[in-house]
This record gives structure tokens, C-alpha cells and sequence, in this order.
């Protein structure tokens, strides 16, 4: 009988952590989580990005700091491959590789694919990487966590999954985000946030 309990309580415990039907408690929980998090728009994290596109595959260390709406992206990738920095403003972004070559756009986004030749979701990623949607673009599909924490996301040709979340300063925020679209995938491992 002690076996079936124990066998029980695990059950229920692993259910919490399973997508629900977006109730009603949840959504009302995604709604208050996402008011929280529309105010939290000063944070430093590092990250492990994999990209994928045609086979080919890149790691790429990150080290992000956000300040409003000034940004500098850090991006390493291993064994001397290469380095650059992002800085961005409201009025626009520069790109500075390890080669001495400077991009310059009006957007991250726009930079992203004069500098590399592919199409990444850098702006995005400003809300996705707290675990919400962007708020100027239309939310195709949803799926959330019983607590009203994002699981999936479809939006801007872009499927996102969040799994797990961490504990930051009373802040649940992602820890695994995966981004899938056409022949691009993006996995981001959050190695540590400072808010």
C-alpha cells in the first residue's frame, strides 16, 4: 500500500508540471505573470544558443545585458570561430565582429540577416526570453502550464516551447527555450539571470 502511495504521489506530482487546457485559473495566472514581467526590462543573463539550419549547426556563447531599451549582445562561439558585439538602441543596432567589420540596420533583426544571411527573431526574443509573447504581433496558438506559465507559443512563423522555468528573485522565468521555424531550429540554454 505504501508503494501505491508513493506511485501516486509521484503521479500527481509530475502532473503539475504538464501542459493544461488553458483553464480559466490559468489563464488568469498567465495574465497577472505577464504584468509582472512587462516590467522587468532591466536583466543581464548568459546562454548556450544552438542553431540549426540545413545540418549545419552553430554554438554560440551569449552574454546579454538589457537596459530599457538599450542592449548589448556578447556572442562567443568555441574554439577561436569567432566573436561579435551587438549594441542597440531605440534608433538602431551595430554589429562589431572579432574581424574588425562593423553592420549597421535600423533593426536586430533586419542586421541579423545582412550579417549572416539568416533569419533569427532577435527582437522577439526580447519578450519571448521572459516567457511572453511580443506584443505587436498576432499570437497564433498557446498552450500553458497549470501555474500560468507559457509552454508554447506560435507566433511571427515562430514555434516556441519553454521548458523548464527557474526561480529568480521571487521570478519564475525560462531556463530551456526552443525555437522552430522552416529549416531553422534554435535551442537557448539560460545558464544564469540577474535582474
Amino acid at each position: 500500500m505504501k508503494q501505491l502511495s508513493i506511485l501516486l504521489l509521484l503521479f500527481i506530482s509530475g502532473c503539475s508540471l504538464t501542459p493544461a487546457v488553458n483553464s480559466n485559473k490559468a489563464e488568469l495566472l498567465w495574465q497577472k505573470h505577464q504584468e509582472s514581467l512587462k516590467t522587468l526590462n532591466k536583466w543581464r543573463l548568459n546562454a548556450s544558443l544552438s542553431v540549426t539550419k540545413n545540418k549545419q549547426n552553430w554554438i554560440i556563447r551569449v552574454l546579454w545585458d538589457q537596459d530599457g531599451d538599450n542592449y548589448t549582445l556578447r556572442l562567443n562561439a568555441p574554439l577561436g570561430q569567432g566573436a561579435a558585439l551587438l549594441t542597440g538602441t531605440k534608433d538602431g543596432v551595430i554589429m562589431r565582429t572579432g574581424n574588425n567589420e562593423t553592420f549597421e540596420a535600423k533593426s536586430a533583426d533586419e542586421l541579423v540577416v545582412q550579417a549572416l544571411n539568416m533569419e533569427l527573431p532577435i527582437e522577439n526574443l526580447y519578450y519571448w526570453v521572459r516567457g511572453i509573447p511580443a506584443p505587436d504581433h498576432r499570437i497564433l496558438q498557446y498552450d500553458l502550464y497549470k501555474n500560468g506559465h507559457l509552454n508554447h507559443l506560435e507566433q511571427s512563423g515562430w514555434a516556441v516551447e519553454y521548458s523548464p522555468y527557474v526561480e529568480v528573485e521571487n521570478i519564475l522565468l525560462p531556463k530551456k527555450i526552443y525555437l522552430d521555424h522552416k529549416d531553422i531550429e534554435v535551442k537557448i540554454v539560460i545558464t544564469k539571470w540577474n535582474i
